[in-house]
């Protein structure tokens, strides 16, 4: 005998209908089937079918269906009875779903769908309290982690019964969601795409195409988890979009290989209209057009790519003007061969500004101008003054201004570095290095850590390229600094051990790194290894030479001085750190006002804590000025600690305009209407 509601799901899976000769056999899971059922004595309804056998062979299809049918009931039937559901799949290439057995999981509430969200941008991987309750609030309560755990517990209430026990998994510093590559279509999608361009690179084009189709059809919107918009959750569906995008170029970029022009010129005519920057699709649909007769409106497409990159400044790549000129000529390398037939892997401006430019690699050599220059390309110089003059913008300016710029500039250097004697590239590489070294930190302070830790690679194979190893150890220090304003001290901690511990790194990035070793350490609430590392600090700021830094800033007289008050702010030491912090940020530059805001914050913290109330009174003002001036997302975490801390004295009339203040340097609205610019929620612009 079933239990009544075992029996119930059993029913409801068998859905095997007799009354004619014909049927509908239907497996979970499965699309139905009608088929022909073979009987005895002439059809008679009830009748046994036939042993496979005695059957021809065209009624085999019936007995195989039959079976598969009897074999997906019991199945069922034993899983439900067991009380074990079949695991659930997750979707994010588009809206955010769950399935269980193809049945949509219903995800109430708006926090569990973020939460899911968030847990799922890191699979199989911590997330710790601190984000999650960044993707569920804007501006955090106070009783921010208590409400997170009601809402993973009705969270995993929504997804009980998985096979394997609970998919989502605590610890002290966070919560894991935990899939196998086959249940989240994002991972899937990763796997067919490495798949399609391994078959690429082999030249097996068609395979190629096959694997690229199965990896997009995944895809079931143009934006991954769409409808659910926080500030890191975009910058993780933009790095997803981005990678949508880039397979349909290399698609594209199989398909002219193939000749398949024709189809190709109507298919990337659309994606054009879509992505109108995105100079890769434009040579590519150039190329189609060029070949299938249109030359003149392959020159088009230049022309209207060229005008909307002059709205913004800008000019386009190098090499897709070589293109034009040899559409021009009608060069016969324009023609159907077994090489690649795509433009170069260059990117639009609004890529790279916000962080999606691949790694740089050479452009392939029918790319190139025929003629390579038998002079040095004096280039550089220029260069260098413009990013010390970018350098000083950069305290008194927004970054969201400067990116664009900035991404400009590093395009352009590597375009010369192509046409360049092998000394000048040497040293333009280089410099590239180091205004994409620049650019990450401003994505960072834009808000876009994902954007920043690209920028950094891209930084570090221009300088590899130019024959700098130096640059390799820059990345573990910015995934330190971006542990660090996530308050995250042991990923801190853990991200810059390798550099302190080499002892070839250069006496600024040991100073960087040592410094990451202080603040995080203090975070974590270890007072001797804080003030180890302090004293560290300042004999490796002694080591350095002076002029501009490659690496830094050079803004800080006494970094060793500096980082005691930040540390000591997080120890809790709040009286000896406002001592240290009221001398030191004085010594700051008035004309560096990103570092003094940065740290002016620091020294209301200070004084908030050690309850100087009418200090911190007095100095709000021209820092709460200074902080809307230069816009930056890592500074404003510490602002809303800062809120956090007045909220004592909620009911003090005096407290309540700089409450009213802090609100409005918070809120993104705000924000941009300084500069003009249109609100977004991680305060970073985006175009196209």
């Amino acid at each position: 005998m079933f239990p009544s509601d075992a029996r119930v799901e059993f029913l409801r899976h068998r859905r095997v209908h007799r009354s004619g000769t014909r049927c509908s056999h239907t497996a979970p899971g499965s699309a139905s089937v009608e088929v022909e059922e073979p009987t005895r004595g002439g059809g008679s309804e009830g009748a046994m079918p036939l042993p496979q056998k005695c059957l021809p062979p065209a009624s085999r299809v019936v007995w195989a269906a039959r079976i598969a049918e009897v074999v997906g009931e019991m199945t069922t039937y034993i899983r439900v009875l067991l009380c074990v559901e079949a695991p659930v799949k997750f979707s994010v290439l588009g809206p955010l779903r769950a399935l269980r057995d193809g049945r949509p999981v219903v995800l109430r509430g708006h926090r569990e769908r973020r939460i899911l969200a968030g847990l799922l941008t890191r699979p199989n991987g911590l997330v710790t309290h601190g984000r999650l309750v960044r993707v569920v609030w804007d501006d955090p309560p106070a009783t921010a982690r208590r409400q997170l755990q009601n809402c993973v517990w009705q969270l995993r209430r929504q997804l009980h019964g998985d096979v394997g026990g609970e998919r989502i998994s605590g610890a002290p510093e966070g919560y894991q969601i935990n899939v196998d590559r086959t249940d989240l279509d994002a991972l899937v999608f990763d796997k067919l795409l490495d798949e399609a361009r391994r078959l690429s690179g082999r030249h097996q084009d068609q395979e190629a195409i096959d694997a690229y189709d199965e990896a997009l059809s995944l895809w079931r919107g143009a934006v991954a988890l769409d409808g659910v918009r926080t500030s890191w959750i975009e910058a993780w569906a933009a790095k997803l979009d981005e990678r949508r995008i880039c397979g349909l170029e290399e698609r594209a970029e199989v398909h002219l290989r193939l000749s398949h022009h024709q189809a190709m010129a109507s298919e990337l005519t659309g994606l054009v209209a879509e992505h109108p920057l995105r100079e890769r699709l434009v040579g590519q649909l150039m190329v189609a057009l060029y070949r299938g007769g249109r030359q003149a409106d392959a020159l088009r497409e230049y022309q209207h790519l060229a005008h909307r990159l002059a709205e913004l400044g800008l000019t386009p790549n190098p090499h897709l003007g070589q293109l034009q000129v040899m559409i021009l000529r009608n060069d016969a390398a324009l023609e159907v061969s077994s090489q690649s037939s795509g433009p170069p892997r260059a990117r639009s401006a609004v890529a790279l500004s916000r962080g999606t430019d691949p790694n740089p690699v050479p452009l392939p050599a029918a790319w190139l101008p025929p003629t390579l220059p038998d002079h040095p390309v004096d280039g550089a110089p220029p260069f260098e003054e413009l990013l010390r003059r970018m350098r000083q913008a950069a305290q008194t300016t927004s970054p969201r201004l400067l990116l664009p710029t900035l991404a400009a500039q590093v395009r352009t250097l590597r375009g010369l570095a192509e046409v360049s004697m092998l000394a000048e590239r040497v040293e333009i590489l280089r410099l590239a290095a180091r205004y994409a070294e620049f650019t990450g930190w401003m994505a960072q302070e834009a808000g876009d850590d994902a954007a920043c830790l690209q920028w950094t690679r891209t930084a570090v194979a221009l300088a590899a390229a130019g024959g700098d190893g130096d640059f390799g150890r820059l990345f573990a220090i910015r995934q330190a600094d971006i542990a660090l304003y996530d308050d995250d001290p042991a990923r801190t901690l853990i991200a810059v051990a390798p550099v302190v511990r080499d002892a070839a790194a250069p006496p600024q990035l040991r100073r960087l790194a040592l410094e990451r070793v202080a603040q995080g350490s203090a975070l974590i609430g270890r007072s001797d290894d804080f003030h180890a590392a302090v004293v560290e600090v300042g004999r490796a700021h002694r080591q350095v030479a002076g002029g501009m830094p490659v690496f830094g800033s050079g803004n800080m007289p006494d970094p060793a001085a500096i980082v005691q008050g930040w540390g000591l702010v997080d120890l809790g030491s709040y009286r000896e750190a406002a001592h240290i912090l009221d001398r030191e940020v004085l010594r700051i530059s008035p004309a560096a006002s990103r570092a003094r805001a940065r740290y002016g914050v620091r020294r209301l913290l200070a004084h908030v804590g050690a309850g100087h109330l009418d200090a911190a009174l007095e100095l709000a003002p021209d820092v709460l000025d200074g902080i809307e001036l230069v816009d930056s997302a890592t500074i404003r975490t510490d602002l809303r600690r800062l809120r956090r801390l007045l909220a004592r004295w909620y009911q003090d009339p005096t407290v309540a305009p700089l409450t009213a203040r802090l609100t409005e340097v918070l809120t993104p609205a705000a924000r941009a209407d300084a500069y003009g610019l249109e609100p977004t929620d991680n305060s970073t612009r985006r175009i196209g």
